[in-house]
């Protein structure tokens, strides 16, 4: 008899509640490698914005205290994992403008970082 092997796919977009409403941004965004460690994962779901003096987007991170209610540039959620190999090379990757999304399968999503865009829902 032959043995039977399950195998789990995962395919979409795992941090998504469901499809309805997501939007995109045109194009990819660039991700400024020089503000990651070589070999870093940035998995899909990840809270990015747009840092203004570069126009490169950098990961959400914890606002220093005073800064809680400051608004973020462009926050986005990127749509997949990438990895920074390289500081010296930026990375690009899709993201999403808006969507209904699990929150505990997204990373970086703050308070600020909520606040900021009023287009995904959790």
């Amino acid at each position: 008899m032959f043995e039977q092997k399950r195998v789990t796919a995962k395919s979409g977009h795992e941090f998504l509640r469901n499809g309805v409403g997501v939007e995109f941004s045109t194009g990819n965004i660039t991700l400024d490698a020089s503000k990651f460690t070589a070999g870093t994962v940035v998995k899909g779901g990840t809270a990015v914005s747009k840092n203004t003096s570069t126009g490169l987007y950098e990961l959400v991170t914890a606002p220093a205290e005073g800064e809680e209610s400051a608004r973020l540039n462009a926050p986005m959620l990127t749509r997949h994992t990438v990895t920074v190999e390289d500081t010296s090379k930026n990375v690009h990757v899709a993201a999403l403008t808006k969507g209904n999304v699990i929150e505990a399968l997204t990373t970086g999503a703050t308070d600020q970082f909520k606040n900021s865009s009023n287009f995904f829902w959790y």
